[in-house]
């Protein structure tokens, strides 16, 4: 499929519930890229539109080497799409996942991602969704923030937004502003970046709770069980229940390199700051609950630096068209080869003789077999082809028959099987055998 003249979407890497992801070649530059394409039915929403419009107004504002840089946007085509750089490293959640990490190379990661904040609020944007999906490894392992889909232009001097009541963002890593739906300011940006490293350095999230709304809620009256260890009064002061309490982004990052704090330094825009190249570790994950007290473990040796495996490509459609025909043609030479012979019939005690059998008739059942072997194939490469389309909505009822398809297909197979046994038992498959000539 091609968008703009210009830009041919080649995979989808990613679906949400307003668009979805796609890894692109820009043809007119000679580059990958990620174009993100707005679903048909999102985009004849006029809120919708302008949402998407406004996340490309914020993105555009900010050129800094640690966050997604925006090469294009077009809010007039039938799907609006934004375009930006392509991040083959994959995100930071397999790694948030994993277990818990060493102080060291949190901070390491940590530092991008606060450069990337100060630099964001600075120029009077807050990102609100900061989590471990939306930090990604860019070309060469370079540590980028992306998905300012929630990001809001800061309305007043004070830096707060106005849209007292609204919660917008995951619960796991809420502030607790955002969680009571009160004003939101930058602060809640940091609050959010103190959760993923607590994520990072316990391996369990700060709370807990019956469901994502309840573990967000309970940090509106409760702080996160306590820490110790390297980065515990950073992380701890990132997340106090009082904004005013926490550090600035930039305060984090001066932590994070050792520097003073300057309280009246304001981060901003720079075009040839150094940049972070880190790519996501392999690091053996160490189960243990949000309560333990937090004991660093040595630095492995030499630690893997792998990259995430590529995405499965799955079934692509002409494969499902060529199943389909296999499919389809397998059904023909069965029906042939079941009107080739008349000498067994199926009953309730099984394959009942109905007359003299040949080769011919033994040739028919081999044919009715295979041809229920390759119906079989056929539909389990359009269910793999179907299953890799999930992201579009017009295919739901393909996935839905199909998968009814597999079952009564397996219900059929598993009745042929009961019946050939007993066929076996009461004819005798050898006695078929030597009546056919075989």
């Amino acid at each position: 499929m091609q968008i703009g003249d210009r830009y041919r979407l080649d995979e989808q890497i990613g679906h949400g519930g307003t668009g979805e992801v796609w890894r692109a070649l820009d043809q007119s530059e000679n580059r990958v890229v990620a174009v993100k394409l707005l679903h048909p039915w999102v985009a004849e929403d006029a809120s919708a539109r302008e949402r998407f419009r406004r996340e490309a107004a914020a993105m555009e504002r900010l050129r800094h080497p640690h966050i997604v840089q925006v090469l294009d946007f077009n809010d007039t085509a039938p799907r609006p799409y934004l375009v930006q750089e392509h991040c083959p490293g994959g995100t930071l959640a397999p790694l948030a996942a994993a277990g818990r990490v060493p102080w060291d190379r949190i901070r390491a990661l940590a530092r991008p991602i606060a450069s990337a904040l100060a630099h964001a609020h600075a120029n009077g944007v807050i990102h609100r969704d900061l989590k471990p999906s939306n930090v990604l490894f860019a070309e060469g392992g370079r540590v980028v923030v992306g998905d300012f889909g929630l990001a809001r232009l800061l309305a007043g001097s004070d830096g707060t937004l106005t849209a007292t009541g609204m919660r917008m963002g995951s619960p796991e890593y809420w502030s607790p502003e955002q969680a009571a739906g009160k004003p939101v300011s930058e602060k809640s940006d940091v609050y959010g970046l103190g959760c993923v490293l607590y994520q990072l350095l316990t391996g369990a999230l700060p709370f807990t709770g019956d469901d994502r709304l309840a573990a967000g809620y309970r940090r509106v009256h409760e702080d996160p069980p306590p820490l110790d260890g390297p980065g515990s009064s950073l992380i701890t002061a990132m997340m106090s229940r009082a904004a005013a309490a926490r550090p600035r982004a930039e305060d984090v990052l001066a932590e994070l390199e050792g520097r003073a704090i300057d309280a009246t330094r304001v981060m901003r825009p720079e075009t040839d700051q150094p940049t972070e190249r880190l790519l996501p570790p392999t690091i053996a994950a160490e189960p243990m609950r949000a309560r333990d007290a937090i004991v660093i473990p040595p630095p492995p040796a030499a630690a893997a630096v792998t990259r995430p495996p590529a995405s499965y490509p799955g079934v692509r459609l002409g494969g499902a068209v060529l199943a389909l025909l296999l499919g389809a043609s397998a059904i023909g030479v069965g029906a042939v080869a079941g009107q080739s012979t008349r000498v067994i019939d199926v009953e309730r005690s099984g394959l009942v003789l109905r007359g003299e059998r040949g080769v011919d008739d033994a040739i028919a059942g081999l044919v009715l077999l295979g041809s229920a072997v390759a119906v079989t194939l056929a539909l389990a490469i359009a269910a793999v082809w179907a299953a890799r389309q999930s992201g579009r909505s017009r295919l739901a009822f393909v996935r839905g028959t199909l998968g009814i398809a597999a079952i009564v297909v397996s219900c059929v197979a598993a009745a042929a099987l009961v019946w050939t046994a007993h066929a076996g038992a009461t004819a005798g498959i050898g006695q078929l055998l030597t009546d056919a000539g075989l």
